[in-house]
């Protein structure tokens, strides 16, 4: 038989078995935009995973949230070094998977060998390529004429499509 749960705390009418069962059923909040990671790059997983690395041998404690999706991270790694194209990191929640797979911003982190298909803001060294893409639209008149300073100096403020 069991030993009987400890009394509630002096000046609370749950036992804390009580309370970490209510912390446990109750939803998680959804983390904040701002740190949402849509993509990376290999490379820049690596980084992080070594980054925070212990023991110089690459093997991450699993004590938090934080860690356990280092370890995923890592894994990811894992799995590109040896051949995988692309690795999607996706919480556990329902309809998740789907929105991940079937929608253009996803539900998680997709993880890359290199940039794969997306949206970045436009930078000046990406001028030509704009330039080239524009011109004949010009010719036709279904855009505005501009020249390469206009387009050059517009660059940050715009986004274009990196393939």
């Amino acid at each position: 038989m069991p030993p009987p749960p400890p009394p509630p705390p002096p000046g609370c009418d749950r036992t804390p078995a009580q309370i970490a069962e209510e912390q446990a059923a109750a939803p998680s909040p959804p983390a904040p935009a701002t740190e949402a990671i849509q993509s990376m790059r290999l490379a820049e997983a690596k980084k992080l995973v070594e980054y925070f690395a212990i023991g110089g041998k690459g093997e991450l404690l699993v004590t938090n949230s934080t860690t356990r999706l280092l370890n995923l991270i890592g894994q990811s790694v894992k799995a590109l070094e040896l051949g995988v194209s692309r690795a999607h990191i996706v919480a556990p929640v329902s309809g998740a998977l789907l929105q991940e797979l079937y929608t253009l911003d996803g539900a998680g982190t997709l993880i890359s060998r290199d940039l794969y298909d997306g949206i970045r803001l436009a930078m000046p060294e990406d001028t030509p390529g704009i330039l080239e893409m524009i011109r004949p639209l010009e010719a036709q008149g279904v855009l505005v004429q501009r020249d390469e300073q206009e387009v050059c100096c517009g660059a940050p403020s715009r986004c274009c499509h990196a393939v």
